[in-house]
Formats: C-alpha cells, structure tokens, sequence
C-alpha cells in the first residue's frame, strides 16, 4: 500500500451500531478531544490556562467513560450515531465539555457566559429598544422593474422634511443623490468609498440650517445600505427589500428594517419579498401596507434580429454584451459605423462616469 495512508474504517449499517459500538466511538472522540489544540486555543480566549484545562478534562473524560454524564451515556449516543454518522461525536463532545464546566466549575467559565449573552443574536428586535417606542408607518412598494414603485417611495422622501435613502449601489445612491439636489433639496451622499455635500455655490441648493459651528446642515442623506444613518427621520426609503435575503449582505437590510427610526419607512422590491418583511415586522408588533404595481411599458421581443448589423441601431437602444472588451469593440464598431455617441457602463466605472 502507499506510504502514509490510513484507510478509514467503513462505517456499519444501523442495525450494528448499539451500545457497544458508542462506548468505542465516545472512547476515540474523547481521546481526540483531549488533544486537539482548537480546543485548548478555544479555552485559552475564554481565560482557561493549560493547567485549569488538563485538570477539567481528565474529570470531564473519566465521568464519561464512567456513564456519570447523560448526555454522554452509550446508550444515549445510539441514535445520534445513527442519525448524523460519522463525525457526529466531534463537536459534540466539545460543547459537552463547557456545559460540564459551567456546571462544575462555573468560576472558571464566567467569561464564557458573558460572551455567550453579548453575542445572543436570536431577538434581533430588542437591539434598539428607543426604536421600538416610535410608532412607524411601513409601506412597501413592490412590483417588477419599470413599475414605478421607487419613483412614488422618492416622491415621499422629496416631500419630507428629513430623511434617508438606501441602495444596494453606489451608482443608485449617487443618482438619487444627484436627483435631489437638481429638485434643490440639499442632500448628502453617504458611501463606504466616497462623501460628499450639495454645491451650495450655484444656488440651487439651500441648507436647512447651521450648526453651533457653522457648518451646513442638510435634511437628506443618500447612501449605501451599510452606511444607513441610524438617526431619527420622518421619511426613510429602503431599495431592493429583498435583498434581505442574501446570504452575505442581507444582514443589512436586516438592520436597517428593524432599526431606521422614521415616522414612515417605505420598502421598495420584490413581491417575493412581502412574507419575510410581514413576519419581520409581526415580532415588532408593526403592520405593512403593501402598494403592488405592474409594468409601465410593455417588455416586447422583437421578431427580427439585427445580426450584427450596427447601422440599424437607433437612438435610445441599450446593447448587452457580456466582457469590458465586448463593451469597447461594440461602442467603437457604433460610432463608426452610424456617427451616434455611444456611452458605456459597467460595475468598475467611477459613479461620476457611469
């Protein structure tokens, strides 16, 4: 056979695995257990020295095997053993370990329970409890795209005398941004990259006020989702809801639906999105009012292609193509072929350039 190779033994049918089997299986996850180092790194952040270790280990080891613990008992194993296979033992030792001191030795895992109640994310409502004390009109704005269902939630934001406005972009967030001081509403931009003020110097725009220092003070603020001010406002507007249900940026608009103190709080997306925010906003004892749109204009597929024919593009057509090459050789072949600028966008163009 090769070098170094240890086949692993074949797991048995469930009808094999009894109590004799589990003692073997606990003996081996026991003895893994006391010498796997994650575990004393584990215990040393929670302030458990080597010592303090070796000494709660040995009892935890020679209660188990001793049937003392009940969840660790041969018998009580049987069908987890059955259930998860192997593996099953692994982690579940390991928590068996700190529930055994937090029993016996609760001094030496004081740490444990601290950290355990600071980092408790299971009641998410009862984060900012002055939230809670705002009586809050939610409103969401579903339909397809093109249905106008972030115009009217904008259209509510402009006629406030503060607020928010969260985007899943920063393109988003900059043309809203954009949007309101062109209607002289003085806003600010709020991005993980980039901040910025109204130009007060064209007049267009007025502060809503000063600070003790002098500085401008403006009524609105439009930003990235992460960046959500999480300050009182009468009108807060939060795009594409159901992104609450991405795995690596949902927590955002988690946070921001829970927390926005805004007297009206204006939800724009999916009608997919409608059961989650319910359930959501029933923990809050909060209700939703949901406006559902349909398509402004008609999405048509044309019969006939262009095959690549560039000349018989016309003004206003988008092209969709699917590499940053693709994106330039296209915009050349255009602009030579009919005399029409032709304007670019893809995700690495600066907002300003978009």
């Amino acid at each position: 056979g090769q070098r170094g190779f240890a086949p692993q033994e074949v797991w048995p049918q469930d009808d094999k695995i009894d109590a004799k089997f589990a003692r073997q299986q606990r003996h081996l996850s026991l003895e893994e257990f006391r010498e796997d180092r994650g575990v004393r790194r584990r215990c040393a952040n929670f302030g458990i020295d080597t010592a303090t270790f070796e000494k709660w280990s040995s009892e935890f080891i020679r209660d188990a095997q001793s049937e003392k613990l009940e969840k660790l008992k041969a018998e009580n194993l049987v069908p987890k053993l059955k259930r998860e296979g192997r593996g099953a033992l692994e982690i579940f030792v390991n928590n068996q370990f700190f529930a055994y001191l937090a029993e016996n030795a609760p001094e030496t895992v004081k740490n444990i329970g601290y950290l355990r109640k600071i980092s408790d994310m299971r009641y998410p409502h009862e984060w900012m409890p002055d939230v809670r004390k705002i009586p809050r009109k939610i409103i969401m704005h579903v339909g397809p795209t093109n249905s106008g269902k972030t115009y009217h939630a904008l259209q509510r934001l402009q006629g406030a005398k503060n607020g928010v406005y969260c985007s899943p972009l920063r393109l988003l967030a900059f043309e809203v941004y954009q949007r309101m001081n062109k209607a002289g509403i003085a806003c600010n931009l709020m991005t993980g990259e980039d901040r910025r003020g109204p130009n007060y110097e064209d007049g267009v725009v007025k502060p809503t006020g000063y600070s003790i220092l002098g500085t401008a003070v403006t009524g609105v603020v439009s930003c990235t989702i992460e960046m959500a001010p999480l300050k009182r406002c009468q009108v807060a507007v939060i795009d594409e809801i159901q992104m609450i249900g991405d795995k690596h940026r949902g927590w955002a608009w988690t946070v921001a639906l829970l927390n926005l103190p805004a007297s009206e709080l204006h939800l724009c997306g999916e009608e997919s999105a409608v059961p989650i925010v319910k359930r959501i906003c029933a923990t809050l004892d909060e209700e939703v009012e949901v406006r559902t749109y349909g398509r402004l204009g008609a999405l048509r597929t044309s019969e006939k292609s262009l095959e690549y024919d560039w000349k018989r593009i016309q003004p206003g057509d988008c092209v969709v193509t699917f590499s940053r090459q693709n994106i330039y050789n296209i915009k050349y072949t255009i602009e030579s072929q009919t005399g029409m600028r032709c304007a670019v966008i893809y995700g690495g163009l600066p907002p300003e350039a978009r």
